[in-house]
C-alpha cells in the first residue's frame, strides 16, 4: 500500500537538501518539484499539485535544451492536473506541446510519444471529439504494441479505444477491447495494477442486467485495488459506484442506485474535486433519471438544476440537460392538471 504522507516527507527533505547544495534552477530540483506535483494530484490537492508543476517547469525551461525528455513529462504531468480538474484546453496545450517535445528528441521513445497521444485522445473525448480521440487510441495502440508489447501501456490503450467505442454507442465492439485489456492484465500485470483496476471497472460498465453478479464482483476489484494502492478517492471510484447505480437501474433498483450515487459524492468531496468537474454533472444528471423513472419529476428538476451549477458553459451536456428540464417541468404540469380535474370531478360528484 502507498503511503503518500510518507512520500511527501521524503520528498521535501530531498528538496531541502538540494535547495542546500544545488543552484536554484537545477534540474534535478525541478524532478524533485515534479514528483511532488504527482503525489500531491494522486491525494487530492489540485492546487499545490499545479503550483509545483509550475515551479519545475519554470527550473527546467532554464537549465534542460528545449526538446529534452524531462520537460516533456513536466508538460505532461501539468496536462494531467489540468485534465483532472476539468480544464481541457489547458490540459490539451501541455499534452500536445509534450508529444511536440518527444516527437523531436534524438533518440525517440515509442512509449513517452504514446502517453503523450493518448492524453490527447482523452482530452479530445472528454469534449466528445468521439472519431478525432479513436483515430488516435488507435495509432497509439499500433505504436507501444510493436515497441513494448507488455507495457502495460497496452492495456490503457485498449480500454481507450473501448470508452471511445462505448461513447460512440457501439457497446459490442466496446466489450470485445475492454475484454482484451482484462485478459491481457490477468496474463502479465499484477493484480493490484492500476491497469487491472481500469480493466475490470470498463468491462463491469458495460455488463447488462443479466450479469449482475460479475458485475458486482468486477466493482469489488475495483474497490479493492484503489484502497490497496492507497487512493480510497480516486475518480475510478467514484466512477465505479456511478456505473454501480447504472447497473442498479437496469433492474430497476431505483434507491440502491440513488445509494450509490450519494456514495459517489461522498467520494468527490473527498477527493476535493472542483465545483465544474464534469463528475459531478455525471452523478446529478444519473440522480435525475432515476428520479424521473420513479414519476419524481419535482425531485429530477431539483437534480438537473444542480447538474447545471457544476457544468461548464461549453459543455455539449447543456442543451440535453434543458429538454429534460422542459420534459420534467411538462409532467409536472400535467400532474396537477390532472389531479385538478380529478379534485373538480369528485366535488361535482359529491355535490350531485
Amino acid at each position: 500500500m502507498c503511503n503518500y504522507k510518507q512520500a511527501l516527507y521524503h520528498l521535501e527533505e530531498t528538496l531541502r537538501i538540494r535547495n542546500n547544495y544545488l543552484p536554484p534552477n537545477h534540474y534535478m530540483i525541478a524532478q524533485v518539484y515534479n514528483n511532488l506535483s504527482i503525489v500531491y494530484r494522486l491525494i487530492g490537492d489540485p492546487s499545490k499539485s499545479i503550483k509545483c508543476a509550475e515551479l519545475a517547469l519554470t527550473r527546467q525551461i532554464q537549465s534542460l535544451p528545449e526538446n529534452h525528455p524531462h520537460r516533456g513529462a513536466m508538460y505532461n504531468s501539468l496536462g494531467d492536473v489540468y485534465h483532472s480538474q476539468g480544464q481541457y484546453p489547458m490540459a490539451l496545450l501541455n499534452f500536445a506541446t509534450a508529444l511536440s517535445i518527444y516527437k523531436n528528441e534524438r533518440i525517440r521513445s515509442a512509449l513517452r510519444e504514446t502517453v503523450a497521444q493518448s492524453n490527447i485522445g482523452s482530452v479530445m473525448m472528454a469534449q466528445e471529439n468521439l472519431d478525432g480521440a479513436l483515430k488516435i487510441f488507435l495509432q497509439s495502440l499500433a505504436t507501444i504494441e510493436c515497441e513494448q508489447p507488455r507495457h502495460p501501456r497496452v492495456a490503457l490503450c485498449l480500454n481507450n479505444i473501448g470508452f471511445a467505442y462505448r461513447n460512440k454507442g457501439d457497446h459490442s465492439t466496446a466489450i470485445t477491447y475492454f475484454n482484451r485489456a482484462l485478459k491481457f492484465c490477468q496474463s502479465y500485470l499484477s493484480e493490484n495494477n492500476e491497469a487491472t483496476a481500469i480493466s475490470y471497472l470498463s468491462v463491469a460498465s458495460v455488463l447488462t442486467e443479466n450479469e449482475y453478479n460479475l458485475a458486482t464482483e468486477y466493482f469489488e476489484h475495483v474497490n479493492s485495488i484503489y484502497n490497496h494502492i492507497g487512493l480510497p478517492h480516486h475518480q475510478n471510484i467514484i466512477r465505479c459506484h456511478i456505473y454501480r447505480g447504472h447497473l442498479y437501474r437496469k433492474i430497476h433498483d431505483h434507491q440502491s442506485a440513488l445509494s450509490c450515487y450519494k456514495e459517489a459524492i461522498f467520494h468527490c468531496e473527498k477527493a476535493l474535486l472542483p465545483q465544474r468537474h464534469p463528475s459531478w454533472v455525471l452523478i446529478y444528471t444519473s440522480s435525475a433519471l432515476e428520479y424521473q423513472l420513479m414519476d419524481d419529476f419535482s425531485r429530477a428538476l431539483i437534480e438537473y438544476e444542480y447538474a447545471l451549477q457544476h457544468i461548464t458553459d461549453d459543455s455539449l451536456e447543456i442543451p440535453r440537460i434543458h429538454n429534460a428540464i422542459d420534459l420534467c417541468r411538462r409532467k409536472i404540469i400535467e400532474t396537477d392538471v390532472s389531479q385538478t380535474i380529478a379534485f373538480m370531478l369528485d366535488t361535482l360528484g359529491n355535490m350531485q
